[in-house]
């Protein structure tokens, strides 16, 4: 409905209000780190103009930074291993496992909230994981443009089968006058030191040995093989030096195994297991790290060895792991998607202090610790695929909303369109979430100019910019929770929206997360009584999963009580009736004394 408000003409636009439910949270820990072009950053030190990167690996620009409040907060753990902290509310955009033999498995995608996923269960009936999240579908590109103290292949090589221990002075021919480079063995096939153009070539029992020189720049001068670590301007260089740094570790420290379609790599190295985990996630792959303590017999007595890493690699298909000719030809790339990542485990950890962001990524997904892919779009979003988004608050200001300077990392500034300004030269809807809470002299002094029908509007903060001519296609749609702290339901706000539409909880997919039919019979009857103007409250999704849990918990009588504590004082009588008529019995609200009889 909302699409086809859109008019042929920007004077016969019917902009749309919606109201009703409260904006989603989509909050993640403020300690979270989140992936930018120069790497990973805290998620309380994101601001709006900050480049974060997409799912695409390409970097998309921050439109709006929200800290929220304490609230109660989830860990999820996935497949490989991989934890994010995050709100109930945090929307994720996952498929069920049983769409991918579907001939479309692209278009089975939806966008659920933590507690829901939750609520379904993250496994089915056979046992198994039964929700994915999206991958990366290309490289990730830093911003690092300096060249590498070396070849990254040949650091690989040297990370698996090299030694600088006992080789602090050049030798073999090499002359002293070197003050940023050593030499280092390096004892490993005869086609790799060839490869590496390594010197002094001599053979060994089962291989062969050579001499390169290694960087003091580096730090890895007389590591031993468990100190190994890959220098940092190696994890944000090029991607085709990522994987060529990959194929050495490979090709001297990994194996196909028996499948010849995953790679194991193995390590003393606590470190090196963790750079090439950063190395396989950032090239869109996943991995899965296990470890054991080896244990050897010397001289009749029973010894413990250093504990060792097993790193379980899987690369898209297209990129081949191995360089070196015996392993490449034991090598087959996957005839079907092993790059999966899914939701194992969703357990509270109690509260924490969270923040949210809008991206400007056309799929509204951005990578998070661990390289995992979430979202920040709402409902209202899916009704148009290039949407662009804001979510407002008291704090909002003009500049949010059509543009700022921005500092780059060489220290200059360079302007940034705002949301407004960017939506109305693209011909797209522009969605205003929690329009309410922003201040009208803010709207006022932006938003109402460009929905005028005159086509066309002037950024007063940078005259430079000139003026904005608006697209066909564009619109704005706000959204907001009228009985919000803080809300400003202005006549000015109001008049300008030619649709009011008013959007409630889907109670059919309430019945599908297992919420109790009762609990959705008088959330149905309060939707009704507010229709008739009979009272103010309906219970939302939070509250009917709040009651399905409290419900399997402590029981439906101290969850009905619940239910109607939760309602808000004025109307908590008439919440009490609905539920005491539906439940057969008088329920009056929960008291602090039933609470304790509970076990709460």
């Amino acid at each position: 409905m909302m699409r086809k408000n859109i008019g042929a003409t920007l004077r016969e636009n019917l902009y749309t209000l919606a109201f009703g439910l409260p904006g989603t949270g989509k909050a993640v820990s403020i300690t979270t780190p989140i992936l930018t072009p120069h790497g990973w950053v805290a998620a309380n030190k994101i601001v709006v103009g900050d480049r974060l990167i997409g799912r695409d690996g390409e970097a998309t620009r921050v439109t709006a930074v929200h800290p929220q409040p304490v609230k109660d907060m989830h860990r999820i753990t996935f497949s490989d291993g991989a934890q994010v902290d995050v709100c109930g509310e945090h929307l994720w955009q996952v498929r069920h496992t049983r769409e991918q033999r579907r001939a479309r498995p692209d278009e089975c995608w939806q966008v659920l909230t933590t507690e829901q996923i939750a609520a379904h269960g993250t496994a089915n009936n056979a046992g198994q994981d039964c929700w994915e999240i999206p991958m990366l579908t290309a490289p990730v590109r830093f911003d690092g443009t300096d060249a590498l103290p070396m070849d990254a292949y040949t650091l690989g090589v040297w990370l698996g089968d090299g030694s600088s221990v006992g080789t602090a002075h050049p030798g073999m021919g090499y002359k002293s006058t070197y003050k940023t480079d050593h030499t280092a063995r390096i004892t490993t096939d005869l086609e790799i030191l060839r490869t590496v153009g390594a010197t002094g070539l001599r053979e060994k029992p089962g291989c062969w040995e050579g001499r390169i020189r290694i960087p003091n720049s580096l730090g890895l001068r007389r590591k031993r093989s468990y100190e190994k670590f890959i220098p940092a301007e190696y994890l944000t260089a090029s991607p085709e030096d990522r994987l060529a740094l990959l194929q050495g570790l490979l090709d001297t420290d990994g194996h196909a195994q028996n499948n010849r379609s995953m790679v194991q790599y193995s390590t003393t190295s606590e470190a090196l297991a963790r750079g090439v985990t950063e190395l396989v996630r950032s090239l869109g792959g996943v991995v899965t790290i296990t470890t054991k303590i080896p244990t050897y017999t010397y001289k009749g007595e029973h010894r413990e060895g250093r504990k060792a890493y097993s790193v379980l690699v899987k690369l898209p298909p297209h990129m081949a792991p191995f360089r070196l000719t015996r392993k490449a030809e034991k090598f087959r790339a996957p005839t079907i998607p092993l790059i999966r990542r899914t939701v194992t485990a969703i357990e509270p950890i109690g509260q924490d202090a969270s923040v949210c962001f809008t991206v400007d990524a056309p799929d509204h997904l951005f990578v998070i610790d661990g390289y995992i892919v979430t979202h920040n779009t709402a409902m209202i979003e899916a009704a148009f695929p290039g949407l662009i988004t804001l979510e407002g608050d008291g704090d909002t200001t003009v500049d949010d909303l059509v543009g700022m300077w921005a500092q780059n990392p060489d220290g200059t500034y360079e302007w940034i369109d705002g949301p407004l300004v960017e939506a109305a030269e693209k011909g797209v809807a522009l969605f205003i979430d929690e329009i309410a809470l922003i201040e009208p002299k803010v709207l006022a002094g932006s938003v109402y100019a460009a929905m005028d029908g005159r086509g066309r509007f002037r950024v007063k903060t940078n005259p430079k910019r000139g003026v904005i001519a608006i697209e066909p296609g564009f619109t704005v749609i706000g959204a907001c929770n009228p009985h919000a702290p803080g809300a400003r339901m202005s006549e000015a706000l109001l008049s300008r929206f030619s649709i009011h539409l008013e959007y409630t909880t889907d109670y059919d997919l309430a019945g599908e997360l297992g919420v109790p039919p009762k609990f959705i019979a008088v959330a149905k009857t309060l939707q009704t009584k507010k229709e008739n103007k009979n009272c103010r409250y309906v219970p939302q999704m939070r509250e009917l999963l709040a009651a399905k849990t409290a419900t399997e918990r402590y029981g439906v009588d101290f969850a009905a009580a619940n239910f109607i504590s939760t309602a808000p004082e004025a109307d908590r009588p008439i919440v009490a009736d609905v539920v005491s008529r539906q439940f057969g019995s008088a329920i009056a609200p929960l008291r602090s004394g039933d609470a304790a009889r509970a076990g709460a």
